[in-house]
């Protein structure tokens, strides 16, 4: 146990030792050096600000997306829960999965059940100032054989802590954060896109007026739904 203290403590002193060498050049350093650094970091800054305006998302499903994020990691804490679930519930429908927002006493943990490339998915969701620790790793655990899901996952934009991305591998719980959540607005903004002909890829004509954007047959256009496949009717699509 001395020894342990005598490295700790030695450790330290040569920390300090350092950190008072760099603020002594530091404080010798001439205004030279200050500008420098100054536009250095302007630079960075600038290159970073670039970069995230040529990537913005730019259909509006995507466009709604981003700036819901923005705004619900920015109030953080229980108020903000709800606003979090539904958010994280239509990303995953935009990126084309079936989603539903659970909440309540009786989710047992699970706040968002989806139909993921065929498989069943309980998500929890913590929108949290700090890294979560294991305590929704387990609640989600149990509450994905609950609702009889496959997989579980934890949805939480500020991260992780040690201790629980150790639990998640050892019970095979899914991690995303908030670099995860940005990255699924952007595969939404490019499908969209890709459907718009944006992107090179061949798009389907319209349907011409009269027959079902769905099956193809020929429909009344003052009816709602298509008599065959009961499908909306172009003409209703059009008015909304």
């Amino acid at each position: 146990m001395a020894r342990r203290r005598s490295k700790a403590s030695g450790s330290g002193c040569g920390t300090l030792l350092v950190g008072a060498v760099v603020i002594s050049y530091l404080a010798d350093a001439g205004p030279g050096f200050w500008t420098g650094l100054l536009v250095a970091d302007g630079a960075v800054l600038g290159l970073w600000l670039l970069w995230r305006w040529l990537n913005r998302p730019k259909t509006p499903t995507a466009k709604d997306l981003a700036a819901r994020l923005d705004t619900v990691t920015s109030m953080v804490g229980p108020s903000s829960g709800k606003h979090f679930e539904i958010l994280v519930a239509d990303l995953l429908r935009a990126m084309g999965h079936k989603a539903r927002v659970l909440g309540g006493s009786g989710d047992q943990g699970v706040d968002v059940v989806a139909d993921y490339n065929g498989e069943r998915v309980a998500v929890q969701c913590k929108n949290y100032k700090r890294r979560v620790g294991n305590k929704p790793i387990r609640e989600v655990y149990a509450g994905a054989r609950h609702h009889g899901c496959q997989k579980a996952r934890v949805v939480a934009p500020a991260g992780y802590t040690k201790g629980a991305q150790d639990l998640a591998r050892s019970t095979d719980v899914s991690l995303y954060d908030e670099g995860d959540l940005r990255r699924w607005t952007a595969e939404v903004d490019r499908a969209e896109r890709a459907k718009r002909g944006e992107t090179g890829s061949p798009v389907s004509p319209p349907p011409a007026r009269g027959q079902c954007p769905s099956c193809g047959a020929r429909t009344n256009p003052a009816d709602a739904f298509c008599t065959s496949c009961g499908a909306r009717t172009f003409e209703t699509r059009v008015r909304t």
